[in-house]
């Protein structure tokens, strides 16, 4: 019977001293404790005061009813080896219920926090995210050329006068519109 504690467990019951090793009752049946989990950050989770052990333990010491009161295991915790795994990996989770008499309830008898479901509809939103706000830069883009480009129109337009003079002393397409293209540059 092996348990990981959490980081007030550690210091509630180890007091400047290692866990690793040592023994912990557990309604009367020891429990070697092989980790400790270490506190993160200062969030006010129950990970720091609480004891994680196999669930294949439980099933085999806790009774089902104790008291009038069904035992009751607040969550199973579990790695797939793989990614890919982690479907096949929470149906095992949910199969051990009827095995460690738990009661069922409705069709699982566990409600379960799948991250890497959780991981993936995240992603998707990211790439809903990045196609809105990449379609909103396309349309500002296309929309600022068509102010420009419509003011150089008019600006052509009105000078008309100006440039049939340069043509006629001489000037070429090119320095005209090098010329029209540093107006518009400058003015902004």
């Amino acid at each position: 019977m092996v348990a990981v504690i959490g980081d007030e467990m550690l210091k509630n019951l180890f007091p400047g001293r290692p866990a690793v090793g040592n023994t912990i009752l557990l309604d009367g049946i020891r429990f070697q404790v092989i980790g400790v989990v270490q506190r993160v950050g200062t969030a006010t989770t129950t990970q720091p005061t609480t004891v994680f052990s196999c669930l294949h333990h439980h099933a085999a010491i806790l009774p089902s009813d104790k008291d009038g009161q069904e035992v009751a295991v607040s969550f199973i915790n579990y790695r797939p080896r793989i990614r890919q795994e982690h479907a096949l990996a929470r149906e095992r989770s949910q199969s051990h219920c009827p095995q460690s008499r738990l009661r069922l309830a409705k069709r699982r008898c566990l409600r379960d926090w799948d991250t890497i479901k959780n991981a993936e509809t995240v992603g998707k939103i990211f790439d809903v995210m990045d196609l809105f706000l990449g379609g909103v830069g396309l349309v500002t883009l296309t929309l600022g050329a068509i102010g420009i480009v419509n003011i150089m129109l008019v600006a052509v337009s009105e000078r008309t006068r100006e440039i049939g003079l340069r043509k006629a002393l001489g000037a070429t397409n090119r320095s005209i519109l090098l010329q029209f293209f540093l107006e518009g540059a400058f003015s902004l």
